[in-house]
């Protein structure tokens, strides 16, 4: 099991290495600001089906980015 402050730490790292806002990367999601806040504040965790868009999003294979070491 991971750690939901970690993921959160990772995918708000990963979104600012890419130059993402966070408006524009809860639009390339088609979700709401309001929720990628929550993942990456580590108050809820993205959804399974939502973990192949942000590899893609990211160029990082799923585990990368849920396991990653060093983020």
């Amino acid at each position: 099991m991971f750690d939901t402050k970690i993921l959160g730490k990772r995918i708000v790292l990963l979104r600012k290495q890419n130059g993402i806002s966070l408006e524009k990367f809860a639009e390339l999601l088609c979700i709401s600001p309001q929720a990628v806040s929550k993942w990456e504040n580590g108050h809820t965790t993205p959804g399974t089906s939502m973990l192949p868009v942000l590899a893609q999003i990211f160029q990082f294979s799923i585990d990368e980015i849920i396991m990653r070491k060093g983020i």
